[in-house]
């Protein structure tokens, strides 16, 4: 019945500017039209604003798993508050909660039951404790029991910002939009205006609700009406990082300085990238850069207070300000100088993990997209690390019975030996390109080493290179993956799959000419009399002995299989997707399951085992998996 009521008001409400604008029409001319028209669409806006939005809520609880753990790199900080006494940081690392001092005191991570371990936002509203996610919603803090929100729509999963009110209300922003919970439902902000725009920034006075966007400047909420002010009105950037309520209008952050709307945009600092910043009364700004550190702003001067050539970001925690840079963080003190805060308790060096290897010494060999190598011991301690012009974008790793490991990189191929001395071969030295994607050793010495490029396929024997390419017959010449099956080598590619024996093409398959899905093949792995295929967008196949191609039913169709990502132990193949977790094949039973619950990221990049714990490597950290929980997890069907 409320409903009907509501329905009924609305109905008269839009009756009546319907009426007024047909008075209007008869004497009060254009101008008086055009007015009626924004009233009706503030009205449409405004009944849409409380129409709400599909939610799934579930409870979860957090605890330590023993046949469970997530090593992470540093943390960077995204938001911070207090808390119980305590301060609660959104960071990607998960939900890190510090003394007053800065010393760490826990960290809680998809391996304890948070649903994600990429937190963007932390506030505190009417005694509990509400986290953004960057990909699974809201998380709530609720009587001592968790609560996750996830909006039915993927993009309002991703939360970029919150803001609680006095009133008890919760502005959320999103990739896609503003949201408003109201202690009881979860309803669009002006959906018509702001229903697509992905939301940077919010603050609010009183009265007045500011909202930033991405790249179509700032809105003010009052009253029911919205306001837009972007570059026609004079904001220097249509990308707002920050935003702080005036009593005469606002001050507002771009990348291209700060300024001050008092009915018109005066400027306070032009020409930095200002990240974030924090008015101090009675007529100072501090502001955190991109490239240049922290700013001291006043009428009179710029100084820099803390220099850098890394983004920093401001956050204040109580009466404190923050600075976060990577790995470091800062507090302001009472004579205006920056201190070390919080130090990292990180275990490894960064968190966007390309690829891993467990040796038979039983080191743990991790590369990364772009910090080198890292070479970890049986206790998960950091023993050696390289990262230089070669070291920089690692691709794939292997090893041969001596011990040596074979890197593949974007700037060569490193072969290293147990000391750690190596040699590095690139184009100079006959390789095709550079640019290497994975090297196989075909032999327990090493002597023969089977190497895919960007350029084709190359075969290293003793001190020869031999090439091979498109001219020669390869399907193409970016070879992506290799496998390797008795004397036959084979060879996937960005268009298809190559059969190479003795520096010969002797078969060649593609989407025109036979079963495989997709041209684009990233992965390759011999099973038994079968070749398991990984591509891009085609999900996983498999191609016999005798020539037959098989589909696996119960597996999605499209996905989308990472380079090298494909992996066995002898009774499990490991297959590692680019959003959906990882996907585990039982050998004997011919039977998929599915990982993705306590990942630290969806995109699983390499794997490894030393007979006790799984290693999945992910963009977002490394999960260690004891094997007996591989058996509880459901099969696909």
């Amino acid at each position: 019945m409320k409903r009907v009521l509501r329905g009924k008001k609305l109905i008269y409400a839009i009756a009546a500017i319907l009426l007024a604008i047909m008075v209007i029409l008869l004497g009060h001319g254009y101008q008086a039209i055009r007015e009626a028209r924004q009233s009706l669409e503030t009205v449409k806006q405004s009944a849409a604003s409380h129409s709400t939005i599909a939610i799934t809520t579930r409870t979860f609880s957090l605890a330590p798993d023993p046949g469970e753990k997530v090593w992470t790199g540093p943390a960077e900080y995204r938001d911070i508050c207090e808390f119980d006494q305590k301060l609660y940081a959104a960071t990607s690392a998960g939900l890190v909660v510090l003394a007053e001092n800065g010393k760490q005191l826990e960290q809680w991570t998809t391996a304890d039951g948070l649903p994600s371990l990429d937190l963007t936002a932390v506030v505190v509203l009417q005694g509990d404790l509400w986290i953004g996610t960057a990909d699974s919603g809201l998380l709530r803090l609720h009587q001592k029991s968790w609560i996750q929100y996830l909006p039915q729509n993927p993009a309002n999963r991703s939360i970029t910002a919150l803001l609680p009110t006095p009133q008890g209300n919760l502005f959320i922003g999103t990739r896609s939009g503003l949201l408003r919970y109201d202690r009881e439902t979860f309803s669009p902000f002006f959906p018509q205006t702001l229903g697509r725009l992905p939301i940077t920034r919010l603050a609010a006075d009183t009265d007045r609700l500011f909202i930033g966007t991405y790249q179509n400047g700032v809105f003010i909420a009052q009253s029911g009406t919205l306001q837009h002010f972007d570059k026609e009105q004079g904001l220097g950037d249509s990308m707002v990082t920050d935003l702080n309520p005036s009593a005469e209008g606002f001050f507002v952050s771009t990348p291209s300085g700060i300024q001050e709307w008092n009915g018109r945009f005066l400027p306070i600092v032009k020409d930095i990238f200002v990240t974030s910043f924090s008015v101090q009364p009675p007529s100072n700004i501090v502001a955190a850069t991109y490239n240049t550190g922290i700013v001291s702003i006043t009428p009179r001067s710029i100084k820099i207070q803390q220099s850098s050539v890394k983004p920093m970001v401001l956050k204040r925690a109580g009466n404190t300000l923050l600075a976060f840079e990577g790995k470091q963080s800062f507090y302001l003190d009472l004579h205006q100088r920056w201190k070390p805060w919080a130090q990292s308790t990180a275990s490894l060096s960064d968190s966007n993990i390309s690829t891993i290897l467990r040796t038979a010494s039983g080191e743990l060999w991790i590369g990364y997209f772009d910090r080198g190598v890292e070479v970890l011991n049986s206790q998960m301690q950091r023993i050696w690390q390289i990262q230089d012009d070669t070291f920089f974008c690692i691709n794939s790793f292997s090893q041969d019975a001596r011990g040596r490991v074979y890197v593949s990189t974007a700037n060569g191929l490193a072969i290293i030996e147990r000391d750690k001395s190596m040699h590095i071969y690139r184009e100079a030295d006959g390789l095709l390109s550079d640019r290497v994607m994975q090297a196989l050793p075909l032999d327990p010495d090493g002597n023969r080493v089977a190497i895919a490029t960007a350029q084709g396929f190359t075969l290293k024997e003793g001190p020869l290179m031999k090439s091979i390419y498109a001219f020669h017959g390869l399907v193409n010449n970016h070879v992506y993956s290799l496998a390797v099956n008795g004397d036959q080598i084979y060879a996937g590619t960005l268009g298809g799959i190559s059969q190479i024996t003795k520096m010969q093409v002797i078969a060649s398959w593609s989407q025109m000419d036979s079963g495989l899905t997709k041209n684009w093949v990233n992965a390759l792995l011999p099973i038994g009399d079968k070749l398991l295929i990984g591509t891009y967008g085609g999900g996983i196949q498999a191609r016999t002995a005798s020539g037959d191609w098989i589909r696996f039913e119960s597996l999605p169709k499209d996905l989308e299989i990472n380079p090298n990502a494909l992996f066995s132990d002898g009774q499990y193949v490991f297959c590692g997707t680019l959003d959906r977790g990882f996907f585990i094949y039982n050998i004997k039973q011919n039977s998929w399951k599915q990982y993705t619950n306590d990942l630290p990221g969806k995109n699983v990049t390499s794997f490894s085992t030393d007979g006790t714990y799984l290693y999945a490597a992910t963009d977002h950290g490394l999960l260690q998996l004891k094997y007996d929980k591989i058996s509880t997890i459901p099969d696909l069907h």
